[in-house]
């Protein structure tokens, strides 16, 4: 064996590695003994690798390596080599029926385990059992050691840690942490079949972060309330994955999201559609700032606007950047169009919105907790009653009024929704008035409501229009303000921008959010478990809520004053159901999109019983 030092990373193209991460990747000198070579190692011999496999090369250089699962020691099984075809299947289950180089000396041509696949845990006996296989282990401080396993079951000892998805394998000898990720690549030592030395930091490290330890639910708590700022008051669980309507806490726990990062997640956790876009164009550009074009934004503003119909997209990154910049379009337009003298230009908020926490957003608000402390307040904002039509047409016939800012549904107020008609009659007002009439759309919109948009329900349409949370399936923040010419054209180059906003990796995944929301009909299935969903609901004992409201698959209960709604919040966590307060007495419903009826059910029967135990 001969050491080679990488020259070029397929992920990062990085060259050279720092001193800090040392890299050594071992090949055989014989090439026939070992034909799968590592891409970047300047051996030009990859012919007789399948290009359907060459994918699993991607993983290169230490910075990458590090990160990967070390068990509690810091310690990793790395590899010296892998047999001509030694590609083995992981008898795991069907949708997780995936080949990675098993790293073994070339004493067999070939292992394969086909039809021993199972959904349940692996018995010792299902395990790999091969004899002389040759395994190194690398740890934090610069020492390496190789066993040869001789004999007897290699992996032995099995046992289910945290999810359905992942074992901790252990030996006799050399105790090992192997991740099985679900419907994706699986890295069962190193996935590219090379050994690799001091894969972090040749100095020992010195926290359990550093050494790759799993840290405990409590261990996570404390890190964040020594180390974070305390603006947040999370339910007591520490989470570390999710698939589709489920999350997992790092105790492997599996739990129902009911909250769906305030609507963020829609698409559901980790859409795997999503990963794959996400993933390859991260590979290839992710920002350029808009001082310059890319490929993508262009094509992702085409495709917006014609699917909601409207001349023109300004990209951002937040919800709340969003609905500042919906302000500041409104502005310009009432001093630009509608001529409202200088510094005059007032913008009307329903009572009980919510849109953010920057100086702008609590200026409109009328949570003192949101307000109260971080004043002189936003000039020319005023309120209106919520649902109250008689006081919105007295606001609005001041000449000086630039715009009415208005979601269609409250969120955070508790799920509110308004009258019939409500919507109808704002946009005539506002037509009548001259006035813009925002939408704020960043919760209600891309299906949660049963509709793409909320304001669908009446058949209407707004000025302008704000989206965000689900407009990424919950990958990274992307937000967007929709108008048309004579709206949009206000904003001129100079006057209004974002470094990150319509960057191409936020664009090709918005665009693929959108096409999942389309293409798997989530808008037509949130309307249809509307039904199912308050059916449900409403066999929950009349003495213990006093109300249910809720329109697609966003839901809010009113709970007795009797039971503390926090507490049912913690019960509900225990029983494996993840839902959150607001505004005191009153929970939030809102599972993603991607739940079935039977899982909605079980979810909704976890919630009965929760509230029945507090009979007791």
């Amino acid at each position: 064996m001969e050491s080679r030092i990488c020259k070029k990373c397929t992920i990062c193209g990085v060259r050279r590695l720092p001193k800090s991460s040392i890299f050594l990747a071992k090949f055989p000198l014989d090439p026939e003994r070992c034909r799968l070579w590592v891409k970047a190692s300047g051996i030009e011999d990859l012919v007789n690798v399948p290009i359907e496999k060459l994918h699993q090369l991607k993983f290169i250089c230490g910075a990458h390596f590090a990160r990967q699962c070390f068990n509690a020691k810091g310690n990793r099984l790395l590899a010296s080599a892998v047999p001509t075809e030694g590609l083995i299947r992981t008898p795991l289950s069907d949708d997780l029926f995936t080949e990675f180089p098993l790293h073994i000396k070339s004493y067999y041509d070939k292992i394969d385990f086909a039809g021993k696949h199972t959904d349940k845990l692996m018995s010792t006996t299902e395990m790999i059992n091969i004899q002389n296989i040759s395994v190194e282990t690398s740890n934090a401080i610069n020492e390496t050691e190789t066993h040869i396993y001789q004999g007897g079951p290699v992996l032995t000892n099995i046992h289910k840690t945290y999810g359905t998805d992942n074992f901790v394998p252990s030996t006799s000898k050399t105790p090992a942490h192997l991740t099985y990720k679900r419907k994706g690549e699986m890295y069962p030592i190193a996935d590219d079949g090379i050994s690799v030395q001091n894969i972090v930091s040749p100095k020992k490290c010195k926290t359990d972060i550093m050494a790759g330890k799993q840290m405990s639910s409590k261990e996570i708590f404390d890190l964040e309330d020594k180390h974070g700022c305390r603006n947040y008051a999370p339910v007591p669980v520490a989470l570390c994955r999710g698939e589709g309507p489920f999350v997992w806490d790092v105790e492997g726990k599996r739990y129902f999201d009911f909250l769906s990062a305030y609507s963020a997640v829609n698409q559901g956790h980790c859409h795997p559609r999503l990963i794959k876009v996400l993933k390859e164009q991260a590979e290839k550009l992710t920002l350029v700032s808009r001082a310059f074009y890319s490929d993508q934004l262009g094509k992702y503003e085409k495709f917006m606007t014609e699917l909601l119909g409207y001349d023109r997209l300004l990209p951002m990154n937040t919800g709340v950047e969003g609905g500042e910049s919906a302000c500041k379009i409104a502005r310009k337009w009432g001093y630009d169009v509608k001529k409202i003298p200088n510094n005059q230009a007032k913008i009307i908020f329903a009572e009980g919105n919510f849109w953010g926490r920057t100086l702008s957003a609590v200026s409109s608000s009328t949570d003192p907790a949101c307000y109260d402390g971080f004043g002189p307040y936003m000039p020319c904002f005023e309120i209106v009653p919520y649902n109250d039509i008689p006081a919105l047409e007295k606001t609005l016939r001041d000449p000086n009024v630039a715009a009415y800012m208005v979601e269609p549904i409250q969120g955070e107020a508790g799920v509110v929704i308004p009258d019939d008609g409500y919507l109808r009659r704002v946009r005539e007002l506002c037509t009548k008035y001259n006035v813009l009439w925002i939408a704020d759309e960043v919760q209600t919109g891309l299906g949660r409501t049963g509709k793409l948009l909320a304001v669908e329900h009446e058949g209407v349409k707004p000025d302008i229009l704000i989206l965000g949370k689900a407009l990424s399936g919950g990958m990274l923040p992307v937000s967007a303000v929709l108008a048309n010419n004579d709206v949009m054209d206000v904003i001129k180059p100079g006057t209004h921008g974002s470094t990150y906003g319509g960057n191409p990796l936020a664009c090709a995944v918005a665009t693929e959010a959108i096409k999942v929301l389309l293409e798997e009909k989530l808008c037509e299935k949130a309307e249809k478990l509307c039904g199912v969903f308050r059916a449900e609901l409403e066999k929950i004992p009349k003495t213990m809520i006093t109300a249910i409201r809720g329109r697609g698959l966003m839901f809010a209960v009113d709970v007795h004053d009797s039971i503390p709604a926090y507490d049912v919040c913690l019960r509900l966590k225990d029983a494996g159901l993840l839902a959150k307060t607001t505004h005191g007495q009153t929970i939030r419903f809102a599972p993603p999109l991607v739940i079935t009826e039977d899982q909605l059910r079980e979810g909704a029967n976890i919630i009965q019983k929760v509230f029945q135990s507090f009979k007791q």
